[in-house]
């Protein structure tokens, strides 16, 4: 993950160095997606769509934050 001020985390550097490695062994490409705020959008989302309380929208921000991330993804082709 990157920082929202755009710097590299740890995490981001491991990611890249093995992205490297897997592209090198698998010659498959990689893209990289940014998921800064990505919860927050799953947030936004579903306050728009839904009516539910904090703490069960809290249950379900991941895996809805990944669905959105997922789709902007497939929509970027």
């Amino acid at each position: 993950p990157i920082s929202l001020k755009g710097e590299a985390s740890k995490m981001s550097k491991e990611v890249e160095e093995f992205a490297k490695i897997f592209k090198t062994k698998t010659k498959i490409p990689i893209k990289f997606i940014d998921e800064r705020l990505s919860s927050k959008m799953a947030e936004r989302h579903l306050k728009d769509t839904m009516q539910m309380n904090r703490k069960k929208r809290s249950k379900i921000i991941d895996p809805i934050a990944a669905t959105l991330l997922l789709q902007n993804f497939i929509n970027s082709f």
